[in-house]
């Protein structure tokens, strides 16, 4: 059964190539949603699949998926959505 949450990820996060390399995380694991910045310096990612891989993708998001990137917090809220995303975007 497939879950949405939404992260927000504090740190190092933007101008950093932070929402490419999430992007490419996604797709590998076969995560649906967004990510996209946030007028605070955070961002935002909406992801969607199972248990499993929604863990996987939020191990690689702590790691930093980015080179340049500096992850020093996550905020997970599980979402009650009823939206289904047919892939990973950037907005």
């Amino acid at each position: 059964m497939n879950k949405t949450i939404k992260i927000i990820v504090s740190g190092r996060v933007q101008g950093v190539g932070f929402r490419w390399s999430t992007k490419a995380v996604a797709e590998k694991l076969a995560i649906r949603g967004t990510v996209r910045n946030l007028p605070d310096g955070t961002v935002e990612i909406i992801a969607q699949s199972g248990e499993q891989r929604l863990s996987e993708f939020i191990q690689a998001i702590k790691a930093g998926p980015s080179t340049f990137a500096n992850v020093s917090q996550l905020k997970i809220e599980k979402l009650d959505n009823h939206h289904e995303y047919p892939t990973f975007r950037i907005i």
